[in-house]
């Protein structure tokens, strides 16, 4: 059964969490991989503004964190076993996508929260010190030509612009689009929807020319919408489910091509409505609507 989702007092949980690994020195507990994955859910769930459970696939995570997935399941199972997050698959389901919120372990919620060692104050001179500030006050005589002068030198009215460098498309990492119903198009998605559906040539391998042909597909945001609804017709047709004259079958590589989805919504592979004619004068015909493999 799905535990619920705790209520978040504090707004910056996952800076408290990030310390508090550091502080209990949890990487000799649960080791690296388990620290990061940690850090990683709990800076998620402040993204999101701790309204819930943040989701992902385990092949999100290697590619977000660089892990295999023995390294993914053991870090998990290790920072679960520490008390440091809840997991869970939605639905309860074994192939689902899995729920995430970090948690402070029993023996680190009483830890000393506040800095490690001595914190030196570091004056910077375009912070105004009480003193200014006072010594301003006393001078509020001034009439306002004088004040307009002052604040076009003044650096804290004018502070310096410095432009902060922006990545570029390149070292930007796409998120995956979403689908009607709010989950995130990913290969593991797609494979999961796929072989649920019987009579179809079924996905072993998301490869990675499979995954490169997904994305290509997903930066078209009306073949993403429409995507479940071209499922529900594969599986509703026989004639995609091998019911031809050639036995041939639906599979990943035919469906992800540029106009498949177009031609599926249009009924070229919907049986319903054919008429039954005899083999000698349609033969020909059903044959050129075969895909070619």
């Amino acid at each position: 059964m799905s535990d619920s989702y705790p209520n978040r007092g504090s707004k910056c949980l996952a800076h408290k969490v990030t310390r508090l690994l550091f502080k209990s020195c949890a990487v000799l507990d649960i080791g690296h991989h388990a620290v990061l994955l940690v850090i990683h859910v709990a800076h998620q769930e402040d993204a999101a503004r701790y309204r819930g459970p943040v989701r992902f696939w385990n092949r999100e995570l290697q590619d977000t964190l660089g892990f295999n997935a023995n390294q993914l399941n053991n870090a998990r199972k290790r920072a679960v076993a520490a008390g440091w997050f809840h997991y869970e698959r939605a639905g309860g389901k074994t192939r689902s996508i899995g729920r995430y919120w970090v948690m402070i372990p029993p023996d680190c919620q009483d830890l000393d929260d506040s800095p490690v060692g001595d914190i030196e104050t570091i004056h910077h001179p375009s912070v105004k010190s009480a003193a200014d500030s006072s010594s301003e006050r006393d001078e509020s005589n001034l009439d306002s030509s004088s004040q307009d002068d002052e604040n076009d030198t003044n650096p804290v009215m004018n502070p310096v612009k410095h432009s902060i460098p922006t990545p570029s498309p390149k070292e930007k990492r796409e998120a995956a689009p979403l689908l009607p119903d709010g989950n995130a198009l990913t290969a593991d998605w797609l494979l999961e929807e796929w072989n649920k559906i019987d009579g179809v040539s079924r996905i072993r391998e998301m490869t990675n020319k499979r995954r490169q042909d997904l994305r290509t597909r997903s930066k078209n945001a009306e073949w993403v919408t429409a995507l479940p609804e071209a499922l529900a017709e594969i599986a509703a047709s026989p004639f995609c489910r091998g019911e031809n004259d050639r036995g041939w079958r639906a599979n990943v590589d035919w469906f992800l091509k540029p106009d498949t989805l177009t031609k599926i919504l249009e009924g070229t592979y919907d049986d319903r409505g054919r008429e039954t004619k005899p083999q000698s004068s349609s033969h020909k015909d059903r044959s050129n609507e075969l895909p070619r493999r």
